[in-house]
């Protein structure tokens, strides 16, 4: 995100510019260093190595990404969407179908809450089209009725 926000866009069309986040975001698909993620929700928890973790209430994100196909934001529930290392190839044969124009289908199935803890060794987060600095903390994130709260816990 960050360094699409530094690329000087003003000369780009709609269509270059979701093609040249797509090809940022295969790039980093391919590249991003798998980090430790602790994730635990009221069905149960995930601790594994992941490329992208996505809290969504809403389909799709960014550049015509649909990760989250069924979800509704009226429904009360989170899509969250966890890409580990080991599914790194379905991500990127997913950004290259988009890429190629094709009718694809994100085939990584959504966990669904209201509420999360989480917790990853990374060291910013995309929180609403921000970057934030992130430095370890847990995160407790809750879907309140007309209102997302995320809670930074301080060390």
């Amino acid at each position: 995100m960050e360094k699409m926000d530094k690329k000087n866009r003003q000369d780009n069309s709609a269509d270059d510019e979701i093609r040249i986040a797509l090809e940022q975001l295969r790039k980093l698909a391919l590249t991003f260093p798998a980090k430790a993620l602790k994730l635990v929700t009221a069905t149960g928890s995930i601790e594994k190595d992941c490329i992208m973790v996505e809290v969504m209430n809403i389909s799709s994100i960014g550049p015509r990404l649909v990760l989250a196909e069924d979800a509704d934001p009226g429904d009360g529930q989170f899509d969250i969407i966890v890409v580990t290392a080991d599914q790194r190839q379905k991500l990127v044969a997913y950004i290259d179908g988009l890429l190629n124009k094709k009718n694809v289908i994100f085939h990584i199935k959504p966990i669904r809450a209201s509420r999360l803890t989480m917790e990853w060794h990374g060291k910013e987060l995309h929180i609403d089209d921000e970057c934030k600095v992130y430095t370890g903390q847990q995160l407790k994130i809750s879907l309140l009725d007309s209102l997302i709260e995320v809670i930074v816990d301080g060390n």
